[in-house]
């Protein structure tokens, strides 16, 4: 994870709130740091999963979502 960019605690913070939206609808769900974006990485069910997590970090936090690895 490189963080030299983006505070870990920040990281912490989207992904609980993350978590708290999702409901568990994503499994191992993690957000990696890369430069000065996130990736977005983990597993689901539905498609619509998927979609529902990347508007849930979308919400809380202005940072580029650089990949979403999430896999259906």
């Amino acid at each position: 994870m490189n963080i030299r960019c983006v505070e870990p605690d920040i990281v912490e913070v989207i992904g609980a709130k993350v978590a708290t939206q999702i409901g568990g609808r994503v499994r191992d769900f993690r957000l990696v740091v890369r430069g000065k974006g996130v990736v977005l990485q983990g597993y689901c069910r539905p498609y619509h999963a998927k979609q529902l997590v990347l508007q849930a970090v979308l919400d809380v936090t202005e940072l580029p979502i650089l990949a979403n690895e999430i896999r259906v």
